[in-house]
């Protein structure tokens, strides 16, 4: 059980790690700090690796806890899951914020550069999700 515990703090800690990490990801989007994105994104990937490998633990230990103890599930173990459940879907927002920053940009630049090539192509327009779209208007010219 004490092994348990561990593995669900260490995962915790790692969750918030990474919760930390898409702060400062979207941090450096706002202000285009775009070389310190790369450091974190190796960060990430660190951390997304070894949060893979706790959970391996996790699954294991708790395969042996539930078959030697039945359904009954001890109070701590409820309430780590609640807390990291919690911080999975911290970082899981977090990371849905900073690809929809991602995106907003790729679209002011995509209509940045549709007015500079002056293109007479498709108009922009609401898609069926009723978000402003418009194509890369300089890809679809000929060269």
């Amino acid at each position: 059980l004490d092994e348990l515990k561990k593995a669900y703090d260490k995962e915790a800690r790692l969750l918030e790690d990474l919760c930390a990490c898409l702060a400062q990801e979207r941090e450096c989007l706002i202000n285009g700090m775009v070389g310190e994105l790369w450091p974190l994104r190796e960060k990430k990937e660190k951390i997304c690796e070894r949060l893979d490998q706790e959970e391996k633990v996790i699954r294991k230990q708790l395969k042996e806890i539930l078959a030697s103890s039945g359904k009954d599930r001890p109070q701590w173990l409820i309430l780590c899951r609640k807390r990291n459940r919690k911080l999975k879907l911290q970082a899981a927002s977090r990371n849905a914020e900073n690809m929809e920053i991602v995106r907003d940009v790729l679209d002011f630049i995509d209509g940045l550069v549709g007015v500079i090539a002056g293109g007479q192509g498709e108009p922009s327009g609401y898609g069926g999700n009723t978000r402003m779209t418009s194509r890369p208007r300089i890809l679809f010219r000929e060269a």
